[in-house]
């Protein structure tokens, strides 16, 4: 009976850790959803967190002037775009290049700007332009996991940041991150 009892206690705690793993993960297409909705001048109704996240989301956008994109237009760009993943996860977009940045952009020890070793990681600089190429106007996408949104910015954000700074035009930043294209299935 106590074995029983034990494996029917177990049971229900299994199910619930999956219950809780798949609201955590539909967050990240919520973010998505919100954040196009919002875009598109929709009043929202939803979670104020994500709503908050979304709003954020998008003025940081508007301020560093990068676009933000789906996951579903990032799948049909596969192969028309430059996709660079700013985390090492084993998990990618296909056809991404890795290239890591920090989640938050860094200043110098002088409280000046444009620290490229802290952001990048200390990871060389022209290896950055090559995979951004040559061609400025080319749609560059980055993306991190879609956690981070206020502080800090996330990976992709500091990307972002630094393809401005070179003069890329065309770039664009995944909602969502890799957990809303996981969460989506592709």
């Amino acid at each position: 009976m106590k074995v029983l009892l034990i494996f029917i206690m177990l049971f229900f705690m299994g199910c619930n850790a999956n219950s809780e793993n798949t609201n955590s993960e539909s967050r990240f297409i919520a973010l998505e959803s919100t954040t196009f909705e919002l875009l598109g001048g929709k009043e929202v109704e939803a979670n104020s967190e994500i709503v908050e996240d979304a709003k954020a989301l998008i003025s940081r956008s508007n301020i560093s002037e990068y676009k933000l994109i789906k996951t579903d237009d990032v799948k049909q760009n596969l192969d028309n775009a430059i996709i660079i993943a700013t985390i090492d996860d084993s998990r990618k977009i296909p056809n991404a290049k890795t290239f890591t940045f920090a989640k938050s952009i860094s200043l110098n020890e002088d409280g000046s700007g444009w620290n490229w070793n802290a952001d990048s990681m200390g990871q060389n600089l022209d290896d950055f332009k090559k995979i951004l190429g040559d061609d400025k106007d080319k749609l560059i996408i980055f993306y991190d996991s879609g956690e981070d949104i206020f502080s800090p910015a996330g990976s992709a954000h500091t990307a972002l940041i630094w393809a401005k700074h070179l003069g890329y035009n065309n770039i664009a930043r995944v909602v969502g991150g890799l957990n809303a294209w996981v969460d989506k299935g592709y």
